[in-house]
């Protein structure tokens, strides 16, 4: 199944990625490596996580205090954000 990164998501995980927090350079790579990890788990078990009022799901990663928002579509994923917990989501 392909995973694709809305064009409103993108800006979302450069911007988690610049997160105030992780100025370290370790932090900054291990925030991205779990990101990956996200991703891959999200590609393998779409099914896997809590839905959203809408059709939506999340993804709550271990670590860092991020959501990523996702949706099934036929056979694609789609991501539409990654966002700080400390945010509401829309």
């Amino acid at each position: 199944m392909h995973l694709l990164l809305s064009e409103s998501a993108k800006p979302d995980v450069s911007d988690a990625y610049k997160w105030p927090e992780s100025k370290n350079t370790r932090l900054e790579n291990r925030f991205l490596k779990e990101l990956s990890v996200s991703f891959e788990k999200i590609q393998h078990y779409p099914k896997g996580f809590p839905k959203l009022a809408s059709k939506k799901k999340k993804f709550i990663l271990q670590v860092f205090p991020f959501n990523v928002i996702h949706m099934r579509y036929e056979k694609k994923i789609l991501i539409f954000t990654v966002f700080h917990t400390s945010k509401k989501i829309s």
